[in-house]
């Protein structure tokens, strides 16, 4: 049987009513714990089942303003709740020798979350590249639903749309802007709690055990190895992302742009390599007390 039909990502509708479109990975996976049994003495296995399956969905978008504004709807700065409503990843159909499929017709794919649980692990940011953030979704067993269900034969109900990009912006530390940045990643530091009960394959519960965001800042300035010795104390890193318009990058004093803040922690170079001197260094952020977050992202904020 020849191949004459393929499925392309299109969307993620989250639970919360933000349509997720811009998209540069998607992978959903089952992570199946398979139990396979063999009897003594006998080299082929003669019993299999299953002991967890713990579904997940893992991507990449680049739409970040829609997403950090649902995160922050949730429980900011790391993640939000999606069980509000249903929380769906579709597929369009393309036809052989044609293009897409009509929204309308019946040929696409969803995979469902009747619960879903919303966090980001990295944001990446580069000279002159988009700016992309590494979020998960993870299904949570409601008891009675199959945390993900895959369906075909579906019209979609998510228009597409490619509105939102960004760039690495300025990076500025105890008040001081670094000259020479090339990239800076943030690692959110997640370590989520997963678990169910009772003998039952899918998890009943997820939410945060721990944090520990670090920022990675790689840049040509390799006097920051004068500046910050082996360690500093951080009073405050402040990084932007720079909306991009039409014809090149919004303004700074418009209210488009994106701003991650954290206000404790430590501050020390890494290393310097290559011969262009590449620098990278490293801020550890931590809560300034026990009951402010370590990070604030906030959108549709002015370059300062």
């Amino acid at each position: 049987m020849a191949l004459s039909t393929k499925k392309f990502l299109q969307a993620i509708g989250l639970g919360g009513g933000t349509n997720l479109g811009e998209l540069t990975d998607t992978t959903p996976s089952t992570n199946i714990d398979a139990l396979v049994g063999m009897a003594a003495g006998y080299p082929e296995p003669l019993f299999s089942s299953i002991r967890a399956i713990r579904p997940d969905v893992r991507f990449s978008t680049v739409q970040l303003t829609d997403f950090f504004t649902a995160i922050n709807a949730g429980t900011p700065p790391f993640c939000a709740d999606q069980s509000a409503g249903n929380t769906d990843l579709w597929y369009q159909d393309s036809a052989n020798k044609a293009s897409r499929t009509s929204s309308a017709s019946l040929l696409h794919q969803r995979f469902r979350m009747a619960k879903a649980f919303l966090l980001w692990t990295r944001i990446n940011a580069r000279h002159r590249e988009d700016a992309t953030v590494d979020a998960r979704l993870k299904p949570v067993w409601d008891g009675s639903n199959v945390p993900i269900v895959a369906a075909g034969t579906l019209a979609l109900t998510i228009t597409p749309v490619a509105t939102q990009r960004y760039t690495m912006g300025q990076v500025e530390i105890n008040g001081v802007t670094l000259a020479g940045v090339q990239e800076w990643t943030l690692d959110s530091g997640l370590k989520i709690d997963e678990e169910g009960s009772e003998g039952e394959v899918y998890d009943s519960f997820a939410g945060i055990e721990s944090t520990g965001p670090v920022f990675e800042i790689t840049g040509r300035t390799i006097e920051w190895w004068n500046t910050y010795g082996l360690g500093t104390a951080l009073t405050n890193i402040t990084a932007f992302l720079i909306a991009k318009g039409p014809v090149g990058n919004v303004a700074a004093g418009t209210t488009s742009h994106i701003k991650v803040v954290g206000t404790s922690g430590l501050i020390a170079p890494v290393q310097t390599q290559g011969i262009k001197s590449s620098t990278k260094l490293r801020v550890y952020v931590q809560a300034p007390d026990a009951t402010h977050n370590s990070l604030t992202i906030t959108t549709g904020v002015a370059i300062t």
